[in-house]
């Protein structure tokens, strides 16, 4: 599971007030869509099986945008992998998420 926790457009724009705005994308602050695809260009290798992005933001993130971003990331990065050769899914906010076995 990999923290893909806001849309910097979204934040940036949206209602949370300047400093709040300021840690979240601060250093120590939450990972975006797109930090979290460079995240997992850098780190892919065949013994991963699946991919479970998580900890959305209900106001700065959607599970459509963080999984498209995400694909988009790993397959236009460096590695020599791309998103199809993976399964990723979103957890929901809503209910439990499918139980993952390795």
């Amino acid at each position: 599971m990999l923290e893909s926790n806001h849309d910097v457009r979204m934040l940036e724009t949206g209602p949370y007030p300047y400093y709040l705005k300021r840690r979240i994308l601060g250093d120590h602050g939450h990972l975006s869509n797109e930090n979290a695809g460079r995240l997992l260009s850098c780190i892919l290798h065949d013994n991963i099986k699946k991919i479970l992005l998580g900890h959305l933001s209900k106001e700065n993130n959607y599970e459509e945008l963080a999984y498209e971003t995400v694909r988009l990331e790993i397959t236009q990065g460096d590695c020599p992998y791309k998103a199809s050769d993976f399964s990723i899914s979103v957890a929901s906010r809503e209910q439990m998420s499918e139980i993952v076995t390795v």
